[in-house]
Order: C-alpha cells, then sequence, then structure tokens
C-alpha cells in the first residue's frame, strides 16, 4: 500500500489543501531520513504523511495521519515499516472524541469485521503503552513475511471505512475537539511513543513538538 493511494482515496470524499512546509519537509532523524507532507481538511482537520528510509531503502516507514478538528470522530494513524521483508501494519483509532467513543455506537461494526478477516495473520505486539485506554479495539496491527498484498487491500479498506465515519460523524468546535486531541499529542510527547523518542533524541523536545503539534497533527 503507497501511503498516496490513502491520500487518494481522501480526496475522493474531501477537499484537501497542501500545506507549504518549507525546510520542514524534509529531515534527518538518526539514521532515518524522513520527507513530511501535510494538508488542511475542509471541514474535517489536519491530514499529514511522513516517509521514512535508512539502511539504503532497506528499511521503510510510513506514517499517515488524520486528525478530525471539526468532527467528532476517533484519531485515525497509519504505520507501515517494512525490513528485510517482513511487513508491519498498524490501522489505529484513538478516541479524541468530545462526546467519547460510545457516541459512535454501530459505526465501528464495519472496521470489527474487516479486522476478524485479518484473523490468520499474526498480530504485531507492541507491549504495554501509556495510550491502551484510548486506543479503539478497531485497531489493527499486523505482522508478516508474503501478506503485503493483503495488508494493503485492508489499509485501504479501513481508510474507506474511515471515510464513512467521517462523513456520518457530528460536527464541532475546533476549540474543544483541539483541546481532546492535544491531550494525546501531550501525551507523546511526555510518554513516548513508536517514533517519538527517536525524534526527541536527535531533534530535542522543542523541534518536535513543533513538528508534532504544527505539521503531523496540526492542532497549533
Amino acid at each position: 500500500m503507497r501511503k498516496d493511494q490513502l491520500i487518494a482515496r481522501w480526496a475522493r470524499d474531501f477537499s484537501l489543501s497542501q500545506v507549504d512546509l518549507g525546510e520542514n519537509a524534509r529531515l534527518k532523524v538518526g539514521p532515518m531520513t524522513f520527507s513530511l507532507k501535510q494538508w488542511q481538511v475542509a471541514d474535517v482537520g489536519n491530514l499529514s504523511v511522513m516517509a521514512g528510509s535508512a539502511l539504503l531503502g532497506l528499511m521503510k516507514m510510513d506514517t499517515v495521519i488524520l486528525t478530525p478538528l471539526y468532527r467528532d470522530a476517533p484519531l485515525f494513524s497509519y504505520d507501515r515499516i517494512r525490513v528485510l521483508g517482513a511487513d508491519t501494519m498498524l490501522v489505529e483509532l484513538y478516541d479524541t472524541q468530545v462526546a467519547g467513543a460510545a457516541c459512535l455506537e454501530g459505526s465501528l461494526a464495519a472496521l470489527e469485521e474487516l479486522k476478524a478477516s485479518l484473523g490468520d495473520i499474526g498480530n504485531y505486539s507492541q507491549g504495554a503503552r501509556w495510550y491502551d485506554a484510548i486506543r479503539l479495539p478497531q485497531s489493527l496491527a499486523k505482522k508478516g513475511r508474503g501478506m503485503s498484498e493483503r495488508l494493503d487491500r485492508a489499509a485501504l479498506r479501513a481508510a474507506e471505512l474511515y471515510s464513512a465515519l467521517l462523513s456520518r460523524a457530528p460536527r464541532c468546535g475546533r476549540e474543544e475537539k483541539t483541546a481532546k486531541t492535544m491531550d494525546y499529542v501531550q501525551g507523546l510527547l511526555d510518554h513516548g511513543g513508536a517514533s517519538t523518542d527517536l525524534f526527541v533524541k536527535k531533534l530535542g523536545q522543542s523541534r518536535t513538538a513543533y513538528i508534532f503539534r504544527h505539521i503531523l497533527f496540526g492542532v497549533e
């Protein structure tokens, strides 16, 4: 699954306006070289893509984050890591909702079905994380070899289902929704995450906070 396919899928349903990131469009973070892109999604919120590579391209990592700030829907995060034939995919939904995840009621049923359809692919264990309490159970964490095409299809299907969820989600005030989302973003900065620790170590707390708040999640 190329990250551009997720962007193209959402561009069919929402109006995207790309943001000029200037010097922040390319970052060197330890052994990883990252390219960043950002869009404002009309009547929805912020969309960002971070693509990284290392080891002469033998390791590749893509991150796509869709942060709803005008719709009371969960935050969508997609991570894909490929290293020497091993393929890991995370599609995670985080409860950053003003009304709480319970207001979704039956809207997540199709995502539950998608997760069940991948039951034969091994789960990727992340261990205990501080954000486990707000990560919705419909989230996916899969790892395997020779499964890339199935994971590609699953990622695109998840993007389609999330797009439908966004379209049905009630509108909400940006200020209150941003405050809920900021709790999650600040949690990453304070307690760490998959890539947060590397960013803080190599770029420092201040620049990492700027990239996370202004670009990746668009809460400032």
